[in-house]
């Protein structure tokens, strides 16, 4: 009875020394030879304290140069998006400074019809962006083709009436674009009058050309060239369309009335007034005529700024910067059809 009894109890103790033997096993895993410690235990806390200050200036690095890009281009878009009336303004003036500049310190006629292509490309590679049109190469194409050619015509004929054939050929060229637009040609009659609009402008611009071939033409080429910088200039105070074409206006009429002083300072009135609508001074005198005559210029050459700034300006829409540039090269093309008008009436008169 005994010897079973003991037989009996071995298995609790038994289970009582494999309950203790992990927590032996845990302290050493051979008899006798205790656990090496790791020496890394001890740092641990240090290890993630350093690796937490690492992983935060790694984060701050990284979203400063995440923000500082965006910094760059915020500030980038700012110089080029608000200002977008002083791009095109800046266009129409460095043209036409110039131009004048140029002219008047050669005699040479290159600078304007360097003006002039200049003009015609920067207005051919904007006018997608300033009137929206639906395909941007046919338009572009449509500029350059007509404008060079009309160029090429009146530099050689110093005849503006090859530039009114060259006008036929717009149509025809914006049509060939329109036929090579992949079907289906959507807004095909949008796209078609906006390309013969534009090449009309392109066209218009040659007429400075036409200017400098004349001598006396050229004088008045000069003076209507720092009359479209003054009215270009007062067509940006305000900002309303209304003040705007108020104040280019203004600056359009004094600038004219200040040139015509100064042609009568330099004697030059008779020649003006023999040059220009001769046929209605009548009795008034030649110094005022030509007071009358400059203050009209001038008041045309504002009308002309204003009215573009109307139509094409950003007082209700926005325009990308290639638009912006487009505006201010057509201000200097379409500008000069009040000023050749005006000479040649006065000619054929």
């Amino acid at each position: 009875m005994s010897l079973r009894k003991s037989n009996q109890d071995k298995p609790g103790r038994s289970k009582g020394n494999d309950a203790s033997m992990p927590r032996i096993s845990s302290h050493s895993a051979t008899p006798g030879v205790s656990r090496p410690q790791n020496p890394s235990e001890g740092d641990e806390p240090a290890r993630t304290v350093g690796q937490s200050r690492l992983s935060r200036s790694l984060r701050r690095s990284q979203e400063a140069n995440r923000v500082e890009p965006n910094k760059r281009a915020q500030r980038m878009q700012r110089i080029l998006s608000v200002p977008l009336k002083y791009l095109s303004a800046s266009v129409a003036i460095l043209l036409s400074v110039f131009m004048a500049v140029g002219y008047l310190a050669t005699g040479q006629r290159d600078f304007v019809t360097a003006a002039v292509v200049a003009a015609i490309l920067i207005m051919a590679n904007g006018w997608n962006g300033l009137v929206q049109t639906p395909v941007k190469y046919t338009s572009a194409v449509t500029v350059a083709t007509v404008g060079l050619l009309s160029v090429l015509a009146v530099r050689i004929t110093d005849d503006f009436a090859w530039a009114t054939i060259v006008l036929g050929f717009s149509v025809a060229i914006a049509t060939i674009m329109e036929m090579v637009r992949p079907l289906p040609r959507e807004n095909l009659v949008r796209s078609l009058s906006s390309s013969v609009s534009a090449g009309f402008v392109a066209i218009i611009g040659s007429a400075w050309i036409v200017l400098s071939a004349s001598q006396l033409w050229s004088a008045i080429m000069v003076g209507a060239a720092v009359s479209v910088t003054l009215s270009v200039i007062g067509n940006q105070i305000g900002t309303s369309a209304k003040a705007n074409a108020i104040w280019a206006l203004i600056f359009g009429s004094v600038s004219g009335l200040g040139l015509g002083a100064v042609a009568v300072q330099l004697g030059k009135q008779s020649q003006i007034v023999r040059l220009a609508l001769p046929t209605l001074m009548g009795s008034v005198p030649s110094s005022v005529w030509v007071l009358i005559l400059a203050t009209i210029l001038g008041l045309a050459i504002g009308l002309t700024i204003a009215l573009i700034d109307i139509l094409f300006g950003e007082h209700n829409r926005r325009v990308s910067e290639t638009g912006a540039f487009a505006r201010g090269a057509m201000k200097f093309l379409l500008v000069v059809m009040p000023i050749y008008v005006i000479v040649r009436i006065g000619a054929l008169g």
